[in-house]
């Protein structure tokens, strides 16, 4: 969860339009994808493993737009290796 106290850092402190006029982007207020739990275990897995895709997703356009660091690559990374082990998991489902 660190990544994501730098990420929002990094967010808040970028331009709020594409050319520069001095003001900062705001902290992004969203609700979750989803406030409802599948009930059987490999129903919450694949809803994991499709947080994690959209987690690429998003930092795939960030770094499309330039947004490059720590941040970014500590969530990558980690968000690498919790796929890793939600294959893994739902193999062995």
């Amino acid at each position: 969860m660190h990544a994501l106290t730098d990420i929002a850092d990094a967010l808040v402190a970028s331009p709020r339009k594409p050319v520069a006029d001095g003001t900062t982007a705001g902290p992004p207020f969203e609700l979750p994808m989803t406030l409802v739990l599948p009930d059987d275990e490999r129903g919450r897995w694949r809803l994991h493993r499709a947080l994690l895709d959209s987690s690429a997703s998003l930092i795939a356009d960030l770094t499309a737009a330039g947004v490059t660091g720590e941040p970014l690559d500590s969530l990558s990374s980690s968000d690498t290796s919790a796929a890793a082990a939600d294959y893994a998991t739902l193999a062995a489902l």
